[in-house]
């Protein structure tokens, strides 16, 4: 099917759009970690623990 140059310049920046909203959602993104569990209480877990710093590292 053929598209116009419009149509196609028209869905090129919503796409665009909806790329910058979704970015700027997770730039935005915060959470409350207020009540989050100790790390001390992984004790005996290393490989666990390990794990989970390298989650919050990067």
């Amino acid at each position: 099917m053929f598209h116009s140059s419009a149509c196609t310049q028209f869905r090129t920046l919503k796409l665009l759009e909806l790329i910058q909203e979704s970015e700027t959602r997770r730039a935005n993104f915060q959470q409350d970690w207020d009540n989050a569990m100790d790390a001390l209480m992984f004790y005996g877990r290393e490989t666990e623990l390990t794990k989970l710093e390298s989650y919050l590292e990067h």
